[in-house]
């Protein structure tokens, strides 16, 4: 195949297969220079997004940990403020009922 061809495909790569595909040719540069040692030249074609998913993955999971931390505040926020503004003396939310009726 002629670059002439391969480079309108490469255009239409996504942003991600395109630094794949600089990883693999930095990667072939080096193999055919004897640059790279023998036991990293395999790992070149296993690489993946896989470390990519892993890593959006944690982050979702600290992303979701943070939501529900602010969540819980600003519940606790509420039902302060709530039992607050009452013109009555008797709470909304009582303590002692909670996980009970509310």
């Amino acid at each position: 195949m002629l670059l002439t061809e391969l480079i309108p495909l490469v255009k239409e790569l996504s942003h991600t297969d395109k630094l794949l595909l600089i990883h693999f040719l930095a990667a072939e540069l080096l193999k055919e220079s004897s640059l790279v040692p023998l036991d990293a030249q395999d790992k070149v074609a296993c690489l993946g997004l896989d470390d990519s998913f892993e890593g959006a993955a944690v982050l979702a999971k600290a992303l979701a940990e943070e939501k529900a931390d602010e969540q819980q505040e600003t519940g606790e926020y509420l039902i302060h403020v709530l039992d607050e503004d009452r013109l009555s003396n008797r709470k909304l939310f009582p303590a002692e009922l909670k996980g009970i009726t509310w």
